[in-house]
Parts: C-alpha cells; structure tokens; sequence
C-alpha cells in the first residue's frame, strides 16, 4: 500500500501505485460540480456540494394518478411533481410532470404577510379519501405549517400553506393590541382577534424541535407526531376523522426523546 500525498488534513492511501490513484481522484473531483448541478437543475438546494443530496422526499400514491413527490427547493419554497403515466408493464419510464412551487404566495404570520421559507424536510399522509396532507416548518416563526389537497383527482388543486393559529407573546403587555414584531411589546404585529380563523390549521403552536412523522390510524384520523422543547413527543391530530381542515392538540408521551 502506497501513502499519497497528503491533502488538506486527511491521508489517502490506494492499492494502485501513485500516478493512477490521483488520476482517479482528480476523475471523481472533476466529476462532481457536474453530477450536482443535474441535481440542483431540480429542487435540491448547496450548490455544489456533497449536501445537495443530504435530503428526503415525502411520498405518497395516489388513488386516481399515482406516485406523488414533495421536497424543499433551493429557494427553500415548497416543491411537488407528480406522476402522469400508468404504470408501465413492460419495465419501461414512468413520466413525471415538472417540479412546480406550492407556496408562491405569502403566508399569515404573527408578524404579518411573509415569504414562505422552510426548512427540513417535508412530511404527507394519504386521507382515507386519498387527498393529501403536508407538513413542513417554516422558517420565520419555526413553527409547524400545512396545506391540503382539495381535489383528489387533481393534482394541482391545493390550499395555501397555513400556520398553525396566530400567536402572540402571552400574557400581552400592558395595552397591547398587536403581536410584538422586533420586541413583544412594540405593537407592531398583527392583531390576532381580526384574524379569521380557517387561515390556521390547529388550535395550538406545535414549534416541534425534531423532524415530524405523520400516520393514518385505521380510523381515518391523521396524526402528526414530534418532539416538543422539553423533549417529550407531542401529537396533534384531526378534530374530524379524515377532515384536514383542523387539527388539536393530542396526547403527550412523558418519556423524553432528548
């Protein structure tokens, strides 16, 4: 086994002699921008680095169109694409529509009208009506958001993405009327109490501290499931069997997942 020079802080040794190991190398160096930019021609985001593939899609299958991607995009907006041919019997390609923006609008916060920027990875769930559910965290506010398919055979056909309900700092400060923007009392916020309420998904903030996972009990409710601050996992699940538009608050489990 031959040493080669070292490089940066590491050492790479190879079983072929010098010359043909940094030939090697300098091959899979030189491939790499080219590999990670067919990638990032999609919606994986680092440019140029070995993270652009650091990232998990949600999935779920359609009753009436088949497979259905969701992922984060460079811009870290919300992506999706969806399949648009049957499933092939003869091990042939299945077509794919274009990855296409969920979240072009901006969404109702406590601190006004923001551009959605998420991150981590998004989570969906199939109702039992195969409409389906995603959730993502979004930036800003690092709380737990949600948009819903409104048209099982289409689709293209979603909500906006919502947060989870408008919350200010509690309790107010004396005479506030608005949610705090650069300190909790400068009113300089929205004013919660004008809000109307189908612009929110829950009836509580989630502000989950670990990517989520989503389940469909054999009852039809859905369930959301994370780690809270204090490191227990939290649930929040379908007020309505099946129903995405609003969720609760659900059980605690008290063993910590720290």
């Amino acid at each position: 086994m031959i040493d080669l020079p070292k490089i940066g802080d590491y050492r790479f040794f190879a079983l072929y002699d010098t010359l043909d190991a940094m030939r090697i190398l300098l091959a899979m160096l030189a491939a790499l921008p080219a590999v990670v930019q067919a990638y990032n021609a999609t919606v994986l985001p680092e440019t140029g680095t070995w993270s652009a593939f650091d990232q998990n899609f949600a999935l779920v299958e359609n009753p009436h169109y088949g497979l259905h991607y969701f992922a984060r995009g460079a811009n870290s907006s919300l992506f999706h694409k969806y399949q648009t041919s049957p499933f092939p019997s003869n091990g042939s390609s299945i077509l794919f529509s274009d990855w296409k923006c969920l979240s072009w609008e901006k969404g109702t916060t406590s601190a006004g009208f923001v551009d959605l920027i998420f991150w981590d990875d998004p989570v969906a769930v199939s109702n039992l009506d195969g409409r389906t559910e995603v959730f993502i965290r979004l930036k800003s506010d690092n709380n737990l958001w949600q948009l819903y398919q409104t048209d099982v055979k289409d689709p293209e056909a979603w909500t906006l993405p919502r947060g989870p309900q408008c919350l200010c700092n509690f309790p107010p400060c004396d005479g506030q009327t608005k949610c705090g923007l650069s300190n909790n009392c400068d009113n300089q916020g929205v004013d919660c109490s004008t809000f109307d309420p189908s612009n929110f998904w829950n009836d509580h903030s989630p502000f989950p501290t670990s990517n989520m996972n989503v389940i469909r009990e054999a009852s039809g409710r859905v369930k959301v499931l994370y780690r809270g601050f204090d490191g227990r996992n939290y649930q929040s699940w379908q007020v309505e069997p099946g129903n995405p538009e609003k969720y609760q608050i659900g059980d605690i489990l008290e063993s910590p997942f720290e």
